[in-house]
């Protein structure tokens, strides 16, 4: 926490963290880096998503909204893709506090907010592992996690299965 501003729980899936469990410090280019890639590119994320789902709905008779079985399956990736956004955050606060620099898929240069804000949408289509914080940054700078006693994911439906108390 006092060395990257951010600890994260420690998992065994491949990217080695869980997000279920989160501790932030105050610090500034963490902060613009959360806001940046955690926020504003997941906002536009949704709007993206949203937007083609409205223009398929319209054309398509056999719409996914209409079967349940392969709504679950788009809105779980899209979900994913919001965790999938934990390591951009990291790599663009590093690049902010004067480290590597953050390619996002298909750039050549660095990412710059005030000239680059518009493409955060657009990237909702595109797999973002080919980001510059996949290939690279995270294999020397992995997230900073800790081992944690964190609930199921799947909470929901134990919540649905508790049993009400007195």
């Amino acid at each position: 926490l006092r060395k990257h501003n951010f600890v994260l729980a420690r998992e065994t899936n491949s990217l080695g963290f869980e997000n279920s469990f989160q501790m932030f410090t105050h610090d500034s280019a963490l902060l613009k880096a959360a806001e940046v890639m955690l926020i504003q590119a997941n906002l536009g994320r949704a709007k993206n998503y949203l937007t083609e789902l409205a223009v398929r709905e319209r054309s398509a008779e056999d719409f996914f909204f209409r079967n349940p079985a392969i709504w679950r399956q788009h809105t779980c990736g899209f979900q994913e893709n919001v965790y999938y956004s934990y390591p951009l955050m990291h790599a663009y606060a590093a690049q902010l506090r004067g480290g590597e620099p953050l390619l996002l898929p298909g750039a050549a240069q660095a990412y710059e907010h005030e000239r680059d804000a518009a493409k955060l949408g657009e990237i909702a289509k595109v797999v973002m592992f080919r980001s510059s914080a996949y290939t690279s940054y995270l294999k020397r700078q992995p997230l900073p996690t800790k081992v944690v006693v964190t609930p199921d994911t799947a909470s929901f439906s134990r919540e649905l299965r508790r049993p009400e108390r007195d």
